[in-house]
């Protein structure tokens, strides 16, 4: 991520700019990469920076940083409950500090008619008592969930933040790729389906219009909703 290169860069005292991405076909488009600026003598530099700039899922570094791999993690959310169960175990107790905020959003196909749910709504479809979109709104249609990996970053703000303690149905994983991108390309194709994503991937380094993010309680999701904290699902 670009906050993860800039720290980077600041802490061995190198230079960046904000780039666009490669091959933006708009020239307007908005900046969106950190790229370091390396000169000819830093090379070695280059080269160990590459190799020591890990790049794992949440649930991996936590447990890399557990484990005495790393020395320094920038994940998107706190340690799960798995994961400080495992600290525990291990006698590690890990120091957390907050450095930016971000919101979990939900995402629906651009089809989609529905504009914003309530967060009783949101809970109502994930743990079944909701399950055509005319119940909400929308079209005649079966409401199909998706759901994360579990441990992934969404999913653990899901479950603590969203559902708080509430049993979620057993609904299908995103399949498609098991990465960040899984509900992107999951829900591009299916006009039914609704998923969640941090806000900050679904905004900065998606942006590709496969998805539409929904309002919650009718607040869209925004940098200021986010920053003052009208949208509801900050953190």
């Amino acid at each position: 991520t670009p906050l993860r290169t800039m720290l980077v860069c600041r802490l061995f005292g190198l230079d960046y700019s904000w780039e666009r991405r490669p091959f933006t076909p708009n020239p307007n488009e908005d900046l969106k990469m950190v790229c370091p600026r390396w000169s000819d003598e830093q090379g070695v530099m280059r080269s160990l920076l590459l190799q020591k700039m890990k790049t794992n899922n949440t649930h991996e570094s936590f447990m890399n940083l557990i484990d005495n791999s790393v020395e320094l993690i920038v994940t998107a959310r706190g340690i799960s409950r798995d994961e400080q169960a495992y600290a525990r175990q291990k006698g590690v107790e890990l120091v957390q500090k907050a450095v930016a905020q971000d919101a979990l959003v939900f995402l629906v196909n651009p089809k989609n008619v529905v504009k914003t749910l309530t967060k009783e709504q949101v809970r109502n479809i994930y743990t079944g008592q909701i399950v055509n979109w005319k119940e909400v709104g929308g079209a005649d249609a079966p409401i199909q969930p998706y759901v994360r990996n579990a441990n992934s970053g969404s999913q653990e703000k899901f479950e603590t933040m969203v559902m708080t303690g509430l049993q979620v149905k057993n609904f299908p994983e995103m399949q498609v790729g098991r990465t960040m991108l899984s509900p992107y390309q999951q829900l591009k194709d299916d006009v039914n389906g609704i998923g969640f994503t941090p806000y900050y991937y679904y905004h900065v380094i998606v942006d590709n219009h496969t998805t539409r993010a929904i309002g919650i309680d009718g607040v869209q999701p925004s940098g200021e909703t986010i920053l003052n904290h009208a949208y509801p699902y900050h953190t």
